[in-house]
């Protein structure tokens, strides 16, 4: 049970710093096609 708590609240977490993230990268609207490939490595080191 404990476990299941501890991984629902890292996905939560991991939710929330995406969300952060991207509306981070929205502000800066730059460069949209380089906007996936600079949060997926970020998402692949949290995991």
């Amino acid at each position: 049970m404990k476990q299941i708590l501890v991984e629902l609240f890292v996905l939560l977490l991991t939710i929330l710093l995406f969300l952060f993230g991207m509306s981070q990268f929205h502000q800066p609207n730059s460069s949209k096609s380089a906007q996936p490939q600079a949060i997926h490595p970020e998402v692949v080191i949290k995991f």
